[in-house]
């Protein structure tokens, strides 16, 4: 794995999944959440979304090998929908981070993972373009519930030069 797609892994670990501090910033009329890790070798990730039940955000990533950036949008089926399922906006979440943590920062880069089902849960992370003369990856991830989507997440993964 490359450098920077580990650093995009850590950043991604430390931020949504772990405990690193959140804060709020304004980007001109927008209020976003913000997440960062540096690693101790002085790379710098930085997270920074908009979104409750959808949404989306922008990670860079810069490291000795360089910078990249992986944007991504999407979120959960309506609180209602999730209901008549009998789960919650929260307990899609806990599974994405356990889904994410336990990827072993398989997911959201440049091939497909799809892991094992957890019970009722399905996780996918499948690439759907590469394109040719361009370093640009898109992908799509999902979360089903009893066979139903109940997230999705597009991403667009590309080197900043």
């Amino acid at each position: 794995m490359a450098e920077i797609d580990n650093l995009l892994n850590k950043g991604l670990e430390a931020g949504y999944v772990g405990n690193a501090k959140r804060e709020t910033v304004q980007r001109g009329a927008f209020k976003l959440e913000v997440s960062q890790f540096i690693s101790p070798d002085g790379s710098i990730y930085r997270d920074e979304w908009i979104a409750d039940r959808v949404g989306g955000g922008q990670e860079i990533a810069q490291s000795k090998e360089g910078k990249q950036t992986r944007l991504y949008a999407g979120g959960t089926i309506k609180h209602d929908e999730l209901a008549k399922l009998g789960i919650t906006k929260k307990d899609v979440e806990g599974k994405l981070k356990q889904f994410i943590k336990t990827s072993e920062g398989k997911t959201r880069l440049t091939e497909d993972y799809l892991p094992e089902s957890d019970g009722d849960w399905q996780y996918s992370y499948k690439v759907i373009e590469r394109v040719k003369g361009i370093p640009l990856t898109v992908g799509m991830e999902t979360i089903a519930f009893s066979g139903k989507t109940v997230f999705a997440h597009a991403f667009a993964l590309s080197p900043i030069e």
